[in-house]
């Protein structure tokens, strides 16, 4: 492998249908995501009435969320598949930008806060099937291709957000990426659902079957 281009070993990574799908629904979610997040502390403050301690409080309940669901993630993944994890956790971030559209408090996004922690389940199955997906020599130069395309859009859709939120301001702009957002995991979820394939083998295909999976 020492001697392979980055172009090459990019190229064999994309190949895989399971990554090429990840990295671009992924890409899809960042570009949306990143393009209001680093002025939400702005619009929970100016719009919904947040105080600095406040914006500290909301904080710490998304943190605290999203680590106590990591362990739990990792066993269902582990369990159950990883492609039927990943789709249900997807499925659930539908609903906190729903949430969020509808606050007109700081007080009203707390449920929505909660449920994007809980979505936040499906990230060891995330991380397990670009595992195992990946060629077992070319892991970590897979995974380093991986988040170098990933990253683009977080590099780009933060000024994109600005100009937009210049242009809108904050409660306008965020409503307009919020609105995108929703759109964007109803479609990253479907693709998921039918794209994406199961690395685990001696998973059982009814586990993977019916409802819409991540």
């Amino acid at each position: 492998m020492a001697g392979k281009s980055y172009l090459r070993i990019t190229k064999d990574v994309f190949s895989n249908r399971n990554i090429l799908v990840i990295a671009l629904t992924t890409s899809a979610f960042s570009l949306v995501e990143h393009g209001w997040r680093p002025f939400w502390n702005l619009y929970l403050k100016t719009e919904l009435n947040a105080s600095i301690p406040v914006l500290g409080l909301l904080a710490m309940i998304q943190s605290s969320e999203r680590l106590l669901f990591q362990l739990p993630g990792g066993l269902l993944a582990d369990r159950f598949g990883r492609r039927k994890i990943i789709v249900y956790g997807t499925a659930l971030r539908i609903i906190p930008p729903l949430i969020y559209l509808m606050a007109a408090d700081w007080r009203q996004i707390i449920p929505g806060l909660l449920i994007s922690g809980a979505a936040s389940i499906y990230m060891p199955a995330f991380n397990a099937i670009i595992a195992d997906s990946l060629p077992e020599m070319e892991r970590g130069a897979g995974f380093g291709a991986f988040r170098m395309i990933i990253s683009i859009p977080t590099i780009i859709s933060p000024l994109i957000g600005g100009a937009v939120m210049d242009a809108l301001g904050y409660r306008e702009g965020g409503k307009v990426f919020l609105f995108l957002t929703v759109l964007v995991s109803i479609l990253v979820t479907l693709v998921r659902w039918r794209v994406i394939t199961e690395t685990i083998v001696d998973v059982k295909p009814e586990t993977l079957t019916g409802s819409c999976h991540q």
